[in-house]
């Protein structure tokens, strides 16, 4: 069933989706959070985000080539647009095809202090050192290893977001024709932003075919936000910070999510 939302979350950072709504607050968590954000955006940092990013599609893709990835050829341009040196980009282009591909795809469902849920995405060469390494880090961190069902705690939906070229009805119908679910707006510093959800499996098709009617996207990408929220101690909450940071470490981290109030 296609819906339409009207003006709604006006906190959200519509340039950084993987946030959810609810750190738009004061919660410590949420300053926690925006703290390491911040850190992450320096220049050598972010580069290096963008590569695991890019590493993970050619994971998931099976290919370097961006013509046949949808997702890779995306990321290229946003790493492009974020003024990522050409060189950087050539050379693990290059890296890529030039090897068999042997990277992969992994997802760390946890559970952490106070009953919270804590998802990893990281991209790895060698899964099993890199799920060693990840068990340790949880055992000196008071969290373990959760099962799958991790995941349906999160309503986890594809988000694609664009600058307000229309009103929202006219949204809705270009929403319909290219394969969205639901279309929203939504305001971020006193600029208005078109929001189009889709199942996580048909982002980039949505997204190809906003493309391809002309419209410029900000971000596209998947969007996991939580049923519920958990409440955690403040030396819970420490416990996470510290194995958010070790994981970042590791240089494999690709995407982090959580239900932490």
């Amino acid at each position: 069933m296609f819906k339409v939302l009207r003006p709604v979350c006006k906190n959200i950072n519509a340039y950084n989706l993987r946030e959810t709504k609810r750190f738009a607050g004061h919660s410590k968590w949420a300053n926690i959070k925006h703290t390491k954000a911040e850190k992450d955006g320096e220049k050598s940092t972010m580069i290096d985000k963008h590569i695991r990013q890019m590493r993970a599609a050619v994971a998931e893709g099976g290919t370097a080539n961006p013509d046949m990835n949808m997702k890779l050829a995306y990321l290229l341009d946003q790493a492009k647009k974020k003024n990522i040196p050409n060189g950087t980009i050539k050379a693990f282009l290059e890296r890529m095809q030039s090897t068999k591909i042997n990277c992969h795809n992994v997802w760390i469902n946890v559970q952490g202090p106070c009953g919270c849920l804590l998802v990893f995405h990281l991209v790895t060469d060698n899964v099993s050192q890199t799920k060693h390494n990840i068990n340790t880090m949880l055992r000196k961190n008071m969290c373990k290893l959760a099962d799958g069902s991790v995941k349906s705690a999160f309503n986890i939906e594809g988000v694609i977001t664009t600058p307000n070229f229309c009103d929202i009805d006219a949204a809705t119908d270009i929403g319909i024709e290219i394969g969205a679910e639901e279309v929203s707006e939504f305001q971020q510093d006193g600029k208005t932003f078109l929001r189009f959800t889709c199942d996580p499996g048909h982002l980039m098709v949505v997204k190809r075919n906003l493309e391809k009617l002309g419209h410029p996207i900000i971000s596209a990408d998947d969007q996991y936000t939580p049923l519920s929220l958990v409440e955690v101690t403040d030396e819970g909450l420490e416990y996470i910070s510290k194995l958010l940071d070790r994981i970042k470490a590791t240089g494999e981290l690709v995407k982090f999510f959580d239900n932490v109030a």
